[in-house]
């Protein structure tokens, strides 16, 4: 069976954080709670521009259901404590059946 997930990533953007601050990066699920933590580190004006691996979002779903699930991205920053505003997510989950193919559907007996 084929695994794939795309984008393979995505850049999460932001402003406003403490210069030079660590600010985590947490994937939440439709509950709202923390399935992946990631971190970077805001420039010193306070900005972040950071790639972070899709499979982050694999966290949002199950892996054996097809279906869609949602949920959000947001940016803390650790000096202050403050979050950002939520982002939104949705993962589409497609669990390909096995599938087969025979060379010949007919047989011979002869005795």
């Amino acid at each position: 069976m084929m695994t794939s997930l795309s984008p393979s990533s995505f850049t999460v953007t932001g402003s406003n954080f403490s210069s030079n601050g660590t600010v985590y990066i947490q994937v939440l699920n439709s509950s709202g709670s923390v399935v992946a933590t990631s971190s970077t580190t805001a420039d010193s004006s306070g900005n972040i521009s950071v790639t972070v691996p899709s499979t982050q979002v694999l966290s949002i779903g199950t892996s054996n259901t097809t279906g869609t699930y949602t949920g959000s991205v947001v940016a803390v920053d650790e000096m202050t404590g403050k979050s950002s505003n939520a982002v939104s997510i949705t993962l589409n989950v497609t669990i390909q059946t096995p599938q087969i193919t025979l060379s010949t559907t007919s047989f011979s007996y002869v005795s």
